[in-house]
């Protein structure tokens, strides 16, 4: 069977998942559309690749209720420093630009890396405050015990045990963090992947044999997208959606954004290829041709046999039935 590559899955799900390398597709992607059949509320989000993994979470999670508004850069997790790089200066501006009363920033950076201090002093007393908006501080999901591809359900990966007990140990001082101020929340998810016992897990979404991740840190659509009905039992029981029920034309407005900056779209995906060139095999790494991405080529896996023949024949994507 054929199945579609990951980061095309990505696209697909949401065009804006690698705008956070562009800065030009920054400023278009965190300007979300609002009123008429738009939600007035949105919520951005920012962080490294693994908020860039949990894009198509929080997309399911609000939609209809909020639009969906991310700029992800790997490698760099969002806190102080942000405005020494032309993409942070970017996101940061059009935060500042864009949010309004009622929208929410999401945070999610590998291993939750967080500037408690810069939070405090720059996010939330400069940005969100005089906006009458809120935070919400993404707890990260459980790291394996060794590698995986994205398409591997033969057999279970451990969870990484040392990683499990520092990541619990973190979110512990996230949710600490979050009851120091009224407009800052925080979901904890480690839970969610661990057994009964609360120690031990796998990549297999619980009480499945579906895979969920990506490679050892970064989860696949289909994992991602288990998450999605957990966030929004949370986000709605925050008041974050307002009362807010419409079903918006979401889907047909990024589509068109797609079609008039296609090419400026698949450059931030260009430069994931080639920033991760040397890497395992995160997402596009293992096509191994950067320079020829077109998001057809995504689609129909023709560059596969451009960087190795024998690659091919494998099918890379994730599990079927999981979208």
């Amino acid at each position: 069977m054929q199945v579609m590559h990951d980061d095309a899955l990505r696209i697909a799900d949401h065009p804006c998942s690698f705008a956070g390398y562009v800065a030009a597709e920054v400023r278009r992607c965190l300007a979300p559309p609002r009123g008429g059949a738009y939600p007035e509320r949105a919520l951005f989000m920012v962080g490294d690749s693994h908020c860039l993994s949990m894009i198509p979470a929080l997309n399911r999670a609000v939609r209809g209720r909020m639009t969906l508004a991310p700029a992800c850069v790997s490698g760099a997790p969002f806190g102080g420093g942000y405005e020494w790089m032309d993409e942070g200066t970017a996101i940061l501006d059009a935060l500042h630009a864009n949010m309004r009363s009622g929208d929410v920033l999401a945070i999610l950076n590998n291993n939750q890396q967080l500037d408690y201090d810069w939070l405090a002093s720059y996010v939330v007393r400069g940005l969100l405050r005089p906006r009458r908006a809120s935070l919400l501080l993404l707890g990260d999901y459980a790291h394996l015990h060794g590698y995986i591809y994205d398409s591997d359900v033969s057999a279970p990966a451990p969870l990484d045990a040392a990683a499990t007990a520092e990541l619990i140990a973190n979110e512990e001082r996230m949710v600490a963090y979050a009851e120091r101020f009224p407009e800052v929340y925080a979901f904890r998810q480690m839970h969610l992947w661990l057994a009964g016992d609360g120690e031990r897990g796998s990549n297999w979404v619980p009480g499945t044999r579906l895979n969920a991740y990506n490679d050892d840190n970064h989860l696949n659509v289909g994992g991602a997208r288990y998450l999605s009905p957990y966030l929004c039992s949370a986000l709605e029981g925050w008041g974050f959606f307002g009362g807010a029920s419409q079903e918006p034309p979401f889907a047909a407005d990024w589509s068109d954004v797609v079609r008039r900056n296609a090419s400026d779209l698949l450059e931030g995906v260009r430069l994931q290829c080639h920033m991760l060139h040397h890497w395992a095999g995160w997402g596009l790494i293992r096509l191994h041709a950067c320079d020829n991405i077109t998001l057809g080529a995504l689609q129909n896996h023709s560059l596969l046999a451009e960087a190795r023949p024998e690659w091919a024949t494998q099918n890379w994507g994730v599990a079927e039935g999981w979208i």
